[in-house]
């Protein structure tokens, strides 16, 4: 009696291990590393007083250089985590581009994503960036757009409000509207 009272708490433990290892096994995770590396060379006549010229790289000519990491995590039920750091980069000297006190100034948020949408935390896109930028004729083109560029906003790196820190931004999509 013993012996088979022993047995059955060997398979229903068995069996509850084996659905958890499936409900595991089933769950999906990824990291991705993305970015954009915008370089060329850059030659100035007349560069110093005694009219000699330069040639050098030049990084983000077009677009800024940008190297991110993005990832997801399926929690079961629709519900999955997610996480994004983006940082700009200097290819001429490999420096990050967001400042001496920051690596991930472009983009750093974590949150959740289901079928009622994306809530996320932290640094991230502005409203205005989202849905002004691509109305611009120029594009996300750093240097010739509007709302982008540090020379439409008297200097100021961000733009014309492009990212926000302590953010609490939530996507979600009605009725096939976003």
């Amino acid at each position: 009696m013993k012996s088979r009272s022993l047995r059955a708490a060997v398979l229903t433990g068995s069996a509850a291990v084996a659905g958890l290892a499936a409900g595991a096994a089933h769950a999906q995770s990824s990291v991705t590393l993305y970015g954009i590396m915008d370089a060329g060379i850059e030659y100035t006549n007349h560069a110093a007083p005694e009219g000699g010229s330069s040639v050098k790289l030049k990084s983000g000519n077009k677009n800024t250089s940008r190297w991110g990491l993005r990832g997801v995590e399926d929690l079961g039920g629709g519900l999955k985590a997610v996480f994004r750091l983006e940082s700009g980069i200097d290819l001429a000297n490999g420096a990050f581009d967001d400042g001496p006190d920051s690596i991930f100034a472009r983009r750093a948020t974590v949150g959740l994503k289901g079928k009622w949408g994306e809530l996320t935390l932290g640094r991230n896109y502005t409203v205005t960036y989202d849905y002004l930028l691509p109305f611009d004729p120029m594009g996300y083109a750093q240097n010739y757009s509007w709302a982008s560029s540090s020379m439409a906003t008297g200097g100021r790196k961000d733009g014309m409000f492009t990212r926000s820190s302590n953010a609490v931004r939530y996507d979600g999509e009605f009725s096939g509207f976003k």
